[in-house]
């Protein structure tokens, strides 16, 4: 659906058309009205737990619904939401991997499981295909989120058939689950702890008091006692809303966030804080409402589960996931959420891993972009990348969002400094103009394989304002979109899984 439907395939083997890969989705609970046996389900999915329906009323239901764990009643931090998480989701899985769709016959007559045959290994092949379909000498390849990792293995696997490389969001490059997983959480706590200084640097930086971020000083200690207090009604929103901050639209809902940070610690109204959840209850419906339309892919984590899965070795038993878990939420109380959608993605796929290779080559002079506040790759993978292509340039964005990309307001962007170069005047560097300037290097890179230096970094030019004046500023669209920011959806469908690629014959990239 999200895609739109794939044309007929055009090859053809022995005489008949060559069948299109299966559009991969896992809904099988659903279709085979699991929810409507509830007894049933509940022997698949812990017969020993199953003492009574209570379990299946109190934790399957609501986990159901959400699509993940819900935030009610602080259900991310609750074991039990967990357990009951992973073994959804490990169930589905199981059903997902063994759907007849997936099962195709070759002209041969012998039987695969096409899911089998979908890691990124098996991409990078396909794009080799693809480069000598198309009569290139060479591919120049960026990729951005997963498609770091299709650039990575690419070039890995066929260096002497790779141009130019750009990697931008880096995937961790290690193929091992917790390694991932533990990666998911750190990009989540690195934004959220960007936010953090941003807002207690204003109490020292000579502002207006309405300038000043409310929640200063000791902005971490506060939210950590509000979510961990008694209160699970005002903590369950507070981490709501502190994940909205880190995933997405940071400049429009950190300072909103701060503002409760503040309320809910002190007991004193701070401007903004209670207008907040009415915005919060409007997405909370959408999300909902979402959830229950969608009926390709329930968990919205199908696609990632199959190819993270297989790319990366180690699976997760129920204990050690838990045990994994308890660490986490201690260590990455903000990322725990996220990073345990993504374990229970990699780690309940029930078919045998094929690793990829150690990614990396000694002489390609690869770009290896990475943002410091990046919700969905942390920044240290960028660094790792780095050293498997040692030849290659470190390009560090202090922004918040997750990659740099192209932002879509570069054309107004341009023209105002064209105008303002025009008329002699100083063009106002703010934040999206840094940005692009950043990008535009990446660009010229790829155009003339000049103009990027090993470890440059592309400045900010100023804080995210986090006072009552920002809170005022804003004008909350729900049909705004924004350059800086993804949705902070489980299944990661936040993340730009692109990889795009040019053929290159010569010298001459296009």
């Amino acid at each position: 659906k999200r895609w739109g439907k794939a044309p007929p395939c055009p090859f053809k083997e022995a005489e008949k058309a060559v069948k299109p890969f299966p559009t991969m989705y896992c809904n099988e609970i659903k279709r085979k009205n699991l929810l409507q046996k509830p007894k049933k389900l509940m022997e698949m999915l812990a017969p020993l737990d199953n003492t009574s329906m209570d379990a299946f009323k109190n934790y399957v239901l609501p986990i159901w619904k959400a699509a993940n764990v819900p935030y009610t009643d602080m259900a991310p931090y609750n074991e039990s939401f967990v357990r009951w998480y992973y073994r959804l989701v490990k169930l589905e899985h199981a059903f997902c991997f063994e759907a007849e769709r997936y099962k195709l016959k070759a002209p041969n007559g012998r039987e695969y499981n096409s899911l089998l045959f979908a890691g990124t290994v098996d991409l990078a092949h396909d794009l080799d295909l693809f480069r000598q379909a198309i009569g290139a000498e060479q591919l120049s390849l960026y990729g951005a989120s997963y498609g770091t990792s299709v650039a990575s293995v690419y070039a890995s696997i066929f260096p002497h058939l790779t141009f130019r490389l750009v990697m931008d969001g880096v995937v961790n490059p290690a193929p091992d689950v917790t390694l991932r997983a533990a990666s998911s959480a750190r990009g989540i706590e690195s934004v959220w702890d960007g936010l953090v200084q941003d807002c207690e640097t204003s109490v020292v930086r000579n502002m207006a008091p309405e300038e000043v971020c409310p929640a200063a000083p000791s902005v971490a200690t506060k939210t950590m006692k509000v979510l961990m207090g008694s209160n699970k009604t005002k903590a369950a929103q507070l981490l709501r809303l502190v994940q909205i901050s880190v995933f997405k639209y940071q400049e429009l809902f950190a300072p909103l966030a701060m503002a409760c940070v503040e309320q809910f610690y002190s007991g004193t109204e701070v401007y903004g804080c209670n207008e907040t959840f009415k915005l919060l209850d409007k997405l909370e419906s959408y999300d909902t409402n979402r959830s229950e339309a969608n009926e390709s892919d329930h968990f919205e984590i199908g696609i990632q589960s199959l190819v993270m899965g297989t790319d990366s070795a180690g699976r997760l038993n129920e204990e050690e996931f838990i045990t994994w878990w308890k660490a986490t939420k201690d260590g990455d109380p903000i990322g725990v959420k996220w990073a345990t959608t993504w374990i229970i993605a990699m780690g309940t796929w029930p078919a045998y891993a094929r690793p990829v290779p150690p990614v990396g080559d000694p002489a390609l002079r690869a770009v290896i972009i990475g943002n410091l506040h990046d919700p969905n790759t942390a920044y240290e993978n960028a660094q790792h990348m780095k050293k498997a292509f040692p030849e290659g340039y470190l390009v560090t964005w202090q922004g918040y969002g997750h990659c740099l990309k192209v932002t879509k307001h570069a054309t107004p962007l341009w023209r105002a400094y064209n105008e303002a170069k025009k008329n002699q005047t100083l063009p106002q560097y703010t934040n999206a103009v840094a940005k692009y300037a950043c990008m535009s290097k990446i660009l010229s890179y790829l155009d003339t394989g000049k103009g990027v230096q090993d470890g440059h970094t592309c400045l900010l030019p100023e804080p995210i304002p986090m006072g009552k004046a920002a809170v005022k500023a804003l004008q909350p669209d729900d049909d705004k979109d924004d350059d800086d920011g993804d949705d902070s959806s489980g299944s990661g469908d936040s993340s730009d899984n692109s990889s795009n690629s040019s053929g290159n014959s010569g010298n001459n990239s296009s």
